[in-house]
């Protein structure tokens, strides 16, 4: 028989869940059955795993991550140094944060210039001026509406912000199903437990940035990875949680762990779902583990190295695929502009037409690149 980790209720057919292990809003793809039942599933995936979820959420969308359900990651809000709002997309475009109507008085008469993040928002401000000016049919316009990418005015700006009680429960919920996976009962995993089901109010989890863990890192490559370490010796059963490079947590299962000496590891790379071969030393020294159960892990200017690490590889990903969009984008639109197909023949006159107004589109995303992007 088995049992609820979290509500202890009897598992049967009827409410048994595939919890995915690696939470699926953030790429992860492996699944444990008979660990939590449906109900908890729910509770867990709309509480914590949401709130780890939006706070990586920028990530996913740089990078594009494709869950294993279809679905895409939900845009993300961005500004400037400028002070410019945009909507950043899964697909790499962006959005103004806000539709923007200016009117201007011209001879010929009221001119006006509408922006919208979408064309069923721009149809429905289009709704409105005609409620104003009846006499005149606008909806037509948006069959000839141009649909573009707002660029920034300027570098990006981004925070972050990792763990917290919601967070942090998905963060150990995970280590829990990794411990599961490997055939350990989850009453071993008595102090992350506690922690789980509110009886404990001491986190059961630590960023850790003292060195790095993880013996073979990929240089071009972010991943997540579940590493979970059973030592009967020290009695510590703990695990190794990273997400995008950036967050790197211990997390405590058990400080009177009696098993076999066990470690297991999964580790997947979140855009292409590849499962990866990543080694990690969880064999913490005493000072190590001491400062993990008071989260004193982070030595000045770590987090810091962390980051230059992290994201030079998430930039280069994601000016790859806006540069590969763009100069698709600007193919097709220099095909409809002169009336070809996109795999015809060009005689001589049109070779020259097409490379002329191609070379003018990619030109602008040239001259963007050089004023906004920073050198990697």
């Amino acid at each position: 028989m088995s049992y609820c980790a979290l509500c202890e209720n009897e598992i049967t057919h009827l409410n048994d869940s595939k919890e995915h292990i690696v939470p699926q809003a953030i790429g992860g793809r492996r699944k444990i059955r008979r660990f939590i039942c449906k109900k908890c599933n729910s509770g867990g995936g709309q509480d914590w795993d949401a709130k780890l979820a939006e706070q990586y959420n920028w990530f996913s969308v740089a990078l594009n991550i494709k869950r294993e359900n279809g679905s895409y990651p939900p845009s993300q809000l961005v500004r400037t140094t400028g002070g410019q709002g945009l909507i950043f997309h899964a697909d790499g475009t962006m959005s103004p944060d806000k539709p923007e109507i200016i009117t201007a008085d011209t001879p010929a008469g009221r001119r006006i210039s509408i922006k919208a993040r979408t064309k069923g928002e721009a149809r429905k401000i289009l709704l409105g001026i005609q409620r104003k000016y009846p006499n005149n049919n606008l909806l037509h316009v948006l069959e000839t509406a141009a649909v573009e990418s707002t660029l920034p005015d300027g570098p990006i700006m981004t925070s972050f912000e990792f763990g917290g009680p919601f967070a942090g429960r998905s963060i150990v919920k995970t280590a829990m199903a990794m411990a599961c996976s490997m055939s350990l009962p989850y009453t071993a995993c008595d102090y992350a437990l506690c922690y789980l089901t509110g009886e404990g109010s001491t986190p059961a989890f630590a960023e850790f940035l003292i060195r790095d863990l993880v013996l073979n890192r990929p240089t071009a490559t972010v991943f997540h990875v579940v590493s979970v370490f059973g030592d009967p010796t020290n009695q510590r059963l703990i695990a190794y949680i990273e997400y995008f490079g950036v967050s790197r947590f211990v997390v405590h299962l058990s400080n009177s762990y009696q098993g076999s000496a066990i470690q297991q590891t999964y580790s997947i790379n979140p855009v292409t779902g590849e499962e990866l071969d990543i080694a990690v030393d969880l064999a913490l020294s005493d000072k190590e583990y001491e400062l993990t159960l008071i989260n004193d892990a982070v030595p000045q200017g770590s987090r810091e190295a962390v980051f230059n690490y992290v994201m030079p590889i998430v930039l280069r990903s994601m000016y790859k695929r806006e540069d590969e969009r763009v100069f698709k984008q600007a193919f097709m639109d220099t095909c409809l502009e002169l009336g070809l197909s996109q795999d015809q023949e060009l005689s001589e006159e049109q070779y020259q037409r097409f490379s002329f107004q191609f070379a003018q589109k990619w030109a602008l995303h040239i001259l963007h690149i050089q004023k906004n992007r920073p050198r990697l």
